[in-house]
């Protein structure tokens, strides 16, 4: 059995977004468990996904393991910004809170670090 696996990442720090990475490939790389894991990203952890940032090679890496990350559309237009400005493979979400949502009614356990 797959086990499911949200991340909610809502804050800029660099910090904060460097564990939640860290979290989600340690789970992935957690050989006594068969996981999903999904990131998903509003508020300041935008910072985190644009493909300029300093987290973008990690995020690209998570990426290409399978992760998926969900960025909220509400957020990104917020900012000004489109998707454009995310890293590829980054998937716009009508909202964070209705990913969320969408993600924990599939079985998905949600996790803020």
């Amino acid at each position: 059995m797959t086990e499911k696996t949200v991340f909610h990442l809502p804050e800029g720090e660099n910090d904060y977004g460097k564990r939640v990475f860290r979290n989600a490939a340690n789970l992935l790389a957690d050989t006594t468990i068969d996981s999903a894991v999904a990131i998903v990203v509003n508020g300041g952890g935008l910072d985190h996904v644009r493909a300029d940032a300093p987290t973008a090679d990690r995020v690209r890496q998570l990426l290409d393991d399978g992760v998926e990350v969900c960025v909220c559309r509400n957020t990104l237009e917020g900012a000004d910004s489109d998707a454009g400005d995310l890293v590829d493979g980054a998937r716009l979400v009508s909202s964070a809170m209705a990913e969320l949502t969408r993600k924990q009614d599939d079985g998905y356990a949600y996790i803020r670090p």
